[in-house]
């Protein structure tokens, strides 16, 4: 079962902003200039190697009620150029408890399509572990990759993940990496 995580997480790299969508969202100016860039990021391209319930369907989905129902799920933190003008992407955050007392997060991630290829990704999972071995809380770190999702599964193993057998399933390979 996961729980919404208790930590702020907030971070930079040399190209990336980790800002928690929260904090964002209180500045009525701010978060309707998010709210534009999230619309135009969240292409059925994007979402389609997402969970099922990320997925917006065939009719149109105000961005704000999409990101509100992310945020009742777990922590979501934005991923923003260093002047945090530009939205490139979302971090999804969940938590778990390891029977060690440690936890677990769960991560997901998207990038809008128009960022692709960048390296964006990889950059963004290697501060989130930074920061996260910076809390002696958090034991291990988990993400899914729909089988076949080449790029995800090579950002995670070059961030030093490596495959869970135990948890893949027949649609969802399963990566983990203890902190």
């Amino acid at each position: 079962m996961t729980r919404p995580l208790v930590f702020e997480f907030d971070y930079a790299t040399t190209r990336l902003r980790a800002v928690d969508a929260q904090r964002m969202l209180v500045s009525h100016k701010r978060k309707a200039q998010l709210l534009v860039q999230l619309k135009s990021s969240l292409t059925q391209k994007v979402l389609a190697p997402l969970p099922p319930h990320f997925a917006m369907g065939t009719e149109e989905i105000e961005p704000e009620q999409w990101l509100y129902d992310r945020l009742g799920e777990g922590q979501v933190l934005l991923l923003l150029d260093e002047r945090q003008e530009t939205l490139y992407g979302l971090v999804f955050l969940f938590s778990a408890a390891m029977e060690s007392g440690g936890i677990v997060v769960q991560i997901g991630y998207l990038i809008g399509e128009d960022f692709w290829g960048q390296g964006l990704a990889s950059e963004m999972l290697a501060g989130l572990v930074r920061q996260c071995a910076e809390l002696k809380e958090i034991r291990q770190l988990a993400g899914g990759v729909e089988v076949g999702n080449v790029a995800s599964a090579r950002v995670l193993i070059k961030s030093g993940f490596s495959l869970d057998r135990s948890q893949t399933t027949l649609d969802t390979e399963y990566y983990t990496l203890r902190i």
